[in-house]
């Protein structure tokens, strides 16, 4: 009698609902955590853009653009990722600065971050390759 008991216990759809609910909370769960997460590592674009870690700043926001669909956090990528394009005109500019003041190993630092976020940014490319050649040329006459 005790075995039909357990056969009828496993089979009851109070189980299923059990197993459901579980299911249910786990999956409510892991969003919250991804939530959490999500809210972190935006905080962790920030704090990266504000110290101009643009490369890393932009590659971290491709990373959380592939896992997400909720549009309200892909309009918060979508903004830092302005805030990375606004910064990058005054790092092209800067770049082109120490390039003029022939201080290349500078220009070449910041040349590569415009390059690293924008590879088809044609101008800061041609400098940077510039700014390699002369560091070069100057490394060799030490």
């Amino acid at each position: 009698m005790q075995h039909c008991q357990i056969n009828f216990l496993q089979n009851s759809p109070a189980i299923y609902y059990a197993a459901a609910l579980k299911k249910q909370i786990a999956s409510v769960k892991a969003k919250a955590d991804a939530g959490v997460s999500f809210d972190a590592s935006l905080q962790e674009v920030d704090r990266l853009i504000a110290a101009d870690e643009l490369i890393s700043a932009d590659r971290r926001i491709d990373s959380l653009a592939r896992v997400t669909t909720d549009q309200a956090n892909v309009a918060s990528l979508d903004e830092r990722r302005q805030s990375i394009v606004d910064k990058l005109k005054d790092v092209y500019d800067r770049g082109v600065q120490a390039y003029r003041d022939e201080d290349f190993k500078e220009a070449i630092d910041l040349l590569k971050t415009v390059v690293g976020v924008q590879v088809d940014y044609e101008q800061a490319s041609d400098y940077l390759d510039k700014a390699r050649s002369k560091q070069k040329v100057l490394d060799q006459l030490q």
